[in-house]
């Protein structure tokens, strides 16, 4: 009940802080509406300039330079202007301070909140002890997350065979070996390549399957709800709970995430990409932008079953991609809906990034733009005029004969999690579902 309590109330408490967000924030906007719009078109100037400078060459580049040096300018004048006035800086100060507090006391119910679930796991269905279980751990990925937290000395002290990669293994292979010596759990640390290739034994052997967020992006890991500064805790996996999710399949290569051809297949496809990343996608871009580079021979059937034989970019999601913004392309709500998402790009100009940054920043419809297709399905087949295609899947380089078939995989995989089960992706602390459960803790429920 004490608990409960301390979590209702750090919940009111938040809500009070984040009306007072909202008060000051209608207030300004009374008071200085005209600052704020101008402020805002500015900032979308700048932007502009950016994707001038970054996509092109030339007239284009130079003329993205001077808008983007004319928009610093302006902005670093308005806001001059703005806290010149003492009240202004005295709110701006109060509405810093405000969102600090709101978002460190959100951070700390959240993580109170998950404790308690975890503790308690009442109506968790607990998994049978298993009686060898088994991790392999890339000590390279994610800069050395994994090792850096000690994750090979607390896995043997759980009674856990761990097995730390070297340059040249075979991660499959291993895997096979592991689960032909007796493991009845297989655990995985690394980046998304390596835990598919781990996932794809644990389909084949129907073996559970525990992932470790050490890889350096962690998109899985992430969408599974496993924070990578807290490494350690997705150790508890191996005395969690079951739960079933998709993969798919492209090809004989099992992915988690998503497949890609067009754009970003040709980026991945540079040698220097590893290295110079930036470098290689503007290089592409501007190749692309320019009419340097025409459309890639992708040929590929929409979901009316009309043939097109041109994209830019085509994107195949294990599961819908939810777009969040600008710098986070996207994450997945769900894991278990038995579908692909796939989205087109046919088109790359102006007006299609001025629509897409749209999407992005204010979750416009995707559809709104015909340059951009999107819908779900069980499967794709992708062909070419070539006999192999280039894809960067999972963020990794791969080429593959065509056609290429890529095929959803319902509930492959029996991933195991704490025992507080699967947390959502961490939101947006202003988001409305946020809000929500803040409600809903307030009020007790």
């Amino acid at each position: 009940m004490r608990q409960k309590v301390s979590l209702q109330f750090g919940a009111i408490t938040a809500l009070i802080i984040y009306v007072l967000l909202v008060i000051l924030f209608v207030r300004f906007l009374i008071h200085n509406l005209l600052f704020a719009l101008i402020l805002a078109l500015t900032i979308l100037i700048v932007l502009y300039g950016i994707w001038l400078m970054f996509s092109g060459i030339g007239k284009r580049l130079f003329l993205g330079a001077i808008t983007i040096a004319v928009g610093l300018v302006a902005i670093a004048i308005e806001l001059l202007y703005f806290i010149k006035n003492i009240s202004n800086a005295a709110t701006l100060f109060i509405v810093v301070a405000l969102i600090a507090s709101y978002v460190l006391l959100l951070n700390l119910l959240r993580e109170k909140f998950w404790a308690e679930r975890r503790l308690s796991g009442a109506s968790m269905k607990q998994s049978t002890d298993f009686k060898k279980p088994y991790l392999i751990m890339n000590p390279k990925s994610g800069n050395g997350r994994a090792i850096k937290a000690k994750i090979d000395k607390l896995a043997r002290a759980r009674g856990i065979e761990v097995y730390i990669t070297k340059k040249g293994d075979n991660i499959e292979a291993l895997s096979r070996k592991a689960a032909k010596n007796g493991a009845d759990v297989l655990g995985v640390s690394g980046g998304d390549g390596t835990i598919g290739a781990v996932a794809k034994v644990a389909i084949e052997q129907e073996l559970p399957l525990v992932v470790l967020p050490g890889g350096t992006r962690c998109h899985f890991a992430r969408d599974i709800g496993l924070d990578p500064e807290r490494i350690v805790d997705a150790l508890e996996g191996f005395n969690g709970v079951e739960r079933k999710i998709d993969a798919a399949k492209i090809n004989d290569r099992i992915f988690l995430n998503n497949a890609s051809f067009g754009i970003y297949a040709d980026i991945v496809d540079h040698d220097e990409y590893r290295d110079n990343k930036v470098a290689t996608t503007r290089k592409v871009m501007q190749e692309l932008t320019n009419d340097k580079k025409k459309s890639y021979d992708v040929r590929f059937k929409d979901n009316s079953g009309k043939m097109h034989k041109k994209a830019i970019q085509l994107f195949i999601g294990v599961n819908p991609y939810e777009v969040m913004n600008l710098l986070e392309l996207g994450h997945r709500e769900k894991l278990d809906t038995g579908k692909l998402q796939i989205t087109a790009l046919t088109k790359l100009d102006d007006r299609t990034i001025r629509s897409l940054a749209g999407v992005f920043t204010f979750k416009r419809n995707l559809k709104a733009n015909p340059s951009v297709m999107q819908w779900t399905g069980k499967n794709l087949t992708i062909n070419s005029g070539s006999k192999k295609l280039v894809a960067g899947v999972d963020g990794e380089r791969e080429s593959y004969k065509t056609p290429v078939k890529i095929e959803i995989m319902p509930k492959a995989i029996t991933l195991m999690v704490p025992a507080e089960g699967a947390r959502p992706r961490q939101k947006s602390p202003f988001s409305t579902d946020v809000l929500g459960r803040l409600w809903e803790t307030a009020r007790g429920k």
